[in-house]
């Protein structure tokens, strides 16, 4: 019976390692796609400012030409 328990044991204990290692990989992918995103959104932020000052119809909307640039660049 003690053969039983010990098996037992190191199953929980292989468990409680496997969870531990998998909640580790799950952090590092969630903090590493956040830089990603940050950077990402920078270098998104950079080539928009570089199209100039919004241009704008008569009615207050973005000229279609500008808000294509801006689409394609997003």
């Amino acid at each position: 019976m003690s053969s039983n328990s010990s098996n037992k044991t190191w199953l929980y204990i292989l468990g409680a390692a496997g969870a531990f290692v998998a909640a580790a990989v799950i952090f590092h992918k969630i903090s590493s796609s956040k830089e990603e995103t940050t950077q990402h959104n920078s270098i998104v932020l950079e080539e928009i400012d570089a199209l100039g000052p919004a241009k704008k119809e008569m009615n207050g909307l973005l000229s279609f030409p500008y808000y294509k640039d801006v689409f394609f660049i997003i």
